[in-house]
């Protein structure tokens, strides 16, 4: 099981707390979008070779060039291309498709680990080390499957002290909506990720992008085939950048239900703090089929690098879900 949300193998379950995405989501009017002849439509001609309108929106919004794509796991694995033959270093753990992209363009992967007795936060002094020998590093914040948070100050010192020594930094922010108020000076070595699936809750509208040094950018889009984005996605992209109360809202009510799941799973288990929409926390490993019998699908990380068995992650969910999950852990024994 390398990703959560796996309905296909799992079709008996009933809510799923597997994947980490905005359970309020999509906003209406993306809906109704989507329900729409308008966006029917859409699906019987080319889409856009490029999808300019939603690139300058987002430029406009941030301030920076951006590139539009269908996903931010695209990126992932355009931007491994560009460091063909050259040693990449990933966390572990941390999301798999860094380590599988560079692997899949000859990169040699090197491994940070994090440490469980340090509840897998970021250590400036020992990434610094890690990083000595690595052309570019790939760093998710908040990290997927901890949660954490980097400490804002180390953050901006890592890549300071990165651009410095001419090291390359690819950071996915792909939780970071879920996080109030995070600002960050990113500097001129930073390839910045970022995608709508999280967010607006539309994991099959495959919609991501990403900003930040020129250079690379420029040599992403050459590497961008035409037609990237399906019919309607482009549309899409613009709705979603106009819901800003759905996003304010959601973020909300997904803060408040945050502590409910904390609460039900810290009077069982050992969590781990996190400043996304999810936790990681530790299990009896046959938790996994009692909560499957019961209709709930989590995420088992005995896949990822640097856990085990026993380590387990489950998103937050709406009120009515979450109360399942507690009604259902209140017989577990």
């Amino acid at each position: 099981m390398l990703h959560g949300g796996d309905l296909y193998t799992y079709s008996s379950v009933k809510y799923d707390f597997s994947t980490n995405i905005n359970p309020y989501g999509p906003p209406k009017r993306v809906e109704e979008f989507i329900k729409s002849g308008e966006f029917f439509e859409l699906q019987k001609r080319y889409p856009r070779i490029y999808p300019k309108k939603l690139e300058e929106r987002l430029g406009e919004i941030l301030g920076r060039r951006v590139l539009v794509g269908p996903g931010s796991c695209f990126f992932i694995y355009l931007i491994a291309s560009l460091f063909s033959g050259k040693r990449v270093l990933t966390l572990s753990p941390s999301f798999i498709e860094y380590e599988l992209a560079a692997k899949a363009y000859g990169c040699e992967v090197l491994y940070h680990r994090l440490r469980e007795d340090m509840e897998f936060r970021v250590c400036l002094g020992e990434l610094t080390a890690s990083s000595l020998d690595a052309d570019a590093v790939f760093l998710c914040n908040p990290n997927n499957p901890t949660g954490r948070l980097m400490d804002k100050e180390e953050l901006e010192a890592f890549l300071r002290w990165s651009q410095a020594r001419g090291l390359f930094v690819i950071l996915d922010e792909a939780f970071v909506d879920f996080v109030d108020g995070w600002d960050v000076e990113y500097g001129d070595n930073v390839l910045v990720l970022r995608s709508f699936t999280k967010s607006y809750g539309i994991p099959g509208i495959r919609l991501g992008y990403v900003f930040g040094n020129g250079e690379l950018l420029e040599k992403l889009k050459g590497r961008i085939p035409p037609w990237s984005l399906g019919g309607g996605v482009e549309e899409i992209g613009l709705l979603c950048l106009e819901e800003e109360d759905f996003l304010r809202e959601s973020m909300g009510f997904i803060g408040k239900e945050k502590g409910r799941v904390f609460k039900i799973l810290s009077e069982r288990f050992k969590v781990f703090p996190s400043s996304a929409n999810f936790y990681l926390f530790k299990a009896p490993k046959k938790l996994f089929s009692f909560l499957l019998d019961h209709g709930v699908l989590i995420r088992d990380c005995s896949s990822f690098r640097g856990l085990g068995k026993g380590f387990f992650r489950i998103s937050v969910r709406r009120k009515e879900e979450n109360l399942f999950l507690e009604e259902v852990l209140s017989s577990w024994g």
